[in-house]
């Protein structure tokens, strides 16, 4: 009897074991589903180019298409704005590469009066060609109301408050230089918060921050 009770002990001993080891495996596993990626900045410009069929994880927002992974940040600074008596209009937000194809085509047509070279470096001065536009990304938006004086106050809100929610003014105008593009008070790109703290804090530009904290690390 002794001998089949301490047969018995170590039968349910190794059973607890085995369920032990089992409830360490599943805490220890990934959660099933689709794993959220880390978020990457991404530097879009004259010289980093996009390719052709690149296309986000897009959402629907006021009607407008924008990535998926700006939309909590993006509802977080439209509330706060609201708070302050500034609403944020959306003018533009996701452009596919087709749509920035003719939006540069039309630019260049603008200027019959050239040549085809000089027509192409005169549009690529406000207009970005396919792919080298940030657009792409679902990640940029151009806040503004067509031909209206409370542009100014929404820029201005922006410019202060849009670093807290992971957005930067993309085309400061102390930063021409740097970025090769005019200044644009509407255009705000997400980078997320960490990120446009730290570009808010040092006065930096998408360019500058990607050379000193990606390119460095890479």
């Amino acid at each position: 009897m002794k001998r089949k009770r301490h047969i018995s002990l170590g039968i349910i001993l190794l059973l607890v074991l085995i369920m032990l080891f089992f409830i360490k495996f599943l805490n220890n596993s990934p959660p099933s589903g689709k794993v959220e990626k880390e978020f990457k900045v991404m530097l879009v410009n004259k010289e980093n180019k996009l390719d052709k069929e690149y296309v986000p994880d897009l959402v629907k927002y006021n009607g407008f298409k924008v990535s998926k992974e700006i939309l909590n940040d993006l509802k977080e600074m439209s509330k706060a704005s609201s708070k302050d008596n500034t609403v944020l209009y959306i003018n533009n937000a996701y452009r596919t590469y087709k749509e920035q194809d003719k939006l540069f085509n039309d630019k260049v047509k603008e200027y019959q009066d050239l040549s085809k070279e000089e027509a192409i470096i005169k549009a690529n001065e406000t207009v970005e060609q396919a792919g080298y536009s940030e657009h792409q990304t679902g990640r940029a938006i151009d806040f503004s109301m067509r031909n209206n004086d409370y542009n100014w106050k929404m820029w201005y809100w922006l410019k202060d408050n849009s670093y807290k929610y992971g957005f930067i003014l993309r085309y400061p105008k102390e930063k021409e230089e740097i970025t090769k593009i005019n200044y644009e008070p509407w255009h705000f790109t997400y980078v997320s918060k960490e990120v446009a703290q730290i570009m808010h804090d040092e006065n930096l530009c998408l360019e500058e921050y990607y050379q000193k904290y990606i390119e460095k690390e890479g």
